[in-house]
């Protein structure tokens, strides 16, 4: 069987998940009969993994929706991934129920984090104003977005970033979303100067968990 999207909107599809290899793409297409949409999906859903690989591949999509108009805008925030030695900046896009038109900025809410925590019923955005543990205030404040912890029994990967960094266990991805400094509603793009500051922050605060969890005033 063929694949049923049309050639040019297959080249436009492998640039879309970032440059997968043709073999890869004809592969797929020997026994695919859906929508070239479907395909895009299924496609993105196949490559994408906590990986570096996955993280450039996820960069390369985001801006080439950017680049066709098929999203209004994104932002971008540092991740410590599961699979990764060390935070990495990502591009997040806004979520499709997000409408520009409303005239609302674009909160963490927002962006569309999906691709980095399958388990919505874990899911969890923690705003942190003030450097943790401290009365010192961030000229702009920080959204951490994580999964709520299991303990020792959670099944999800520990944080390779975090222990390295910090050597401290973590669970799952864990993503830091910058706040807008007059709008604290807005969220605006990390830049690679602030990764430092970031991981001062993001160290504090697991301290804190670490050391009390019941203290933690957050919703995880």
């Amino acid at each position: 069987m063929k694949c049923s999207a049309p050639r040019s909107e297959l080249s436009d599809l492998i640039l879309a998940v970032g440059g997968v290899s043709g073999n890869y793409i004809s592969a797929i297409c020997a026994t695919y009969t859906g929508s070239s949409h479907t395909l895009a999906t299924d496609i993105h859903t196949s490559v994408i993994k906590s990986t570096q690989y996955a993280l450039k591949q996820e960069n390369r999509r985001i801006k080439w929706l950017l680049q066709a108009s098929l999203i209004p805008l994104a932002r971008r925030g540092l991740i410590y991934e599961t699979g990764s030695a060390r935070p990495r900046l990502v591009l997040l896009s806004s979520r499709e129920d997000w409408d520009p038109a409303c005239g609302a900025f674009a909160s963490t809410e927002d962006l569309d984090t999906d691709v980095w925590f399958r388990d919505s019923d874990r899911f969890a955005i923690v705003p942190v104003t003030y450097f943790p543990g401290t009365e010192c205030w961030l000229r702009n404040g920080f959204d951490i977005v994580a999964l709520r912890p299991l303990g020792d029994s959670d099944p999800v990967p520990l944080n390779t970033a975090i222990r390295r960094l910090f050597s401290m266990d973590w669970h799952g991805n864990l993503l830091v979303i910058k706040r807008g400094r007059y709008d604290s509603g807005r969220a605006i793009s990390i830049t690679p100067p602030e990764i430092s500051l970031i991981n001062a922050v993001v160290q504090r605060w697991l301290e804190i968990r670490s050391a009390d969890p019941s203290s933690s005033d957050d919703d995880l």
